[in-house]
């Protein structure tokens, strides 16, 4: 198996904070950025052309059709702190040990012939019952097995496009793995390459209507501003 660390990342040369959890990734940025990553201290540098990875599902749809690794582990360019999640929740600033943990999860999947998997959205200690578990979102740590995964994140939304995602991978491929024990801390999205509207209650509600005519009976919609569950087969 072949395996990297891909981080996407736009219009945050000033604030690097994921590359300092790991011993080894590699950024991808819209080509005009490149030399202000690099001089910022990135050793690796991805830059693609800025109209093919010129907003977040572009970018992640580039990476799945254009590395050349069999797997790949892609990382939000936010992360605080990476933490094992088990009788307590144990945060670990040692770089060996997370690339390990990386790594020994991207063979797992490899070896099934799953197609993606993804850390926990929710850190919380009152979360965690088992190792491994399905949830409906998921956090800044996703894996992609190029040759099985069918899915890609679709564009038109934004809040729920994990959500899209997983049933999409799912209704093909049936199994995804989510490590319950191994999560990631992010930093809410106030920079300028970041969503700094959040919370638009309208675009919630837009977004979980286009879900429930898609997905139907598998998508239970919410109210309220927040999104909706997945409702299908453990």
């Amino acid at each position: 198996m072949t395996f990297n660390i891909y981080v996407p990342s736009y219009r945050r040369s000033d604030a690097i904070m994921t590359a300092n959890l790991l011993e080894y990734c590699t950024y991808v940025v819209r080509e005009s950025e490149k030399d202000l990553y690099k001089k910022a201290g990135v050793k690796s540098v991805l830059a693609v052309p800025d109209e093919e990875i010129d907003s977040c599902e572009k970018v992640h749809n580039w990476i799945i059709e254009n590395v050349k690794e069999d797997v790949v582990a892609v990382l939000d360019d936010d992360l605080k702190s990476i933490a094992f999640r088990l009788d307590s929740m144990e945060k670990t600033e040692d770089k060996t040990v997370i690339t390990m943990e990386i790594e020994r999860i991207a063979q797992l999947i490899f070896d099934l012939g799953i197609g993606y998997g993804a850390s926990p959205s929710d850190m919380s200690i009152m979360y965690y019952d088992k190792p491994f578990k399905f949830v409906g979102v998921t956090s800044g740590l996703k894996f992609y097995n190029r040759k099985k995964l069918v899915a890609r994140v679709p564009a038109g939304l934004r809040f729920l496009s994990d959500m899209d995602f997983e049933l999409t991978e799912l209704i093909s491929n049936r199994i995804i793995l989510i490590p319950n024990y191994f999560c990631t801390e992010f930093c809410l999205d106030t920079n300028p390459g970041g969503n700094n509207d959040t919370k638009s209650l309208d675009m919630f509600a837009a977004e979980n209507e286009v879900m429930k005519n898609k997905w139907g009976k598998y998508y239970i919609k919410a109210g309220d501003g927040k999104a909706g569950k997945l409702n299908v087969d453990r």
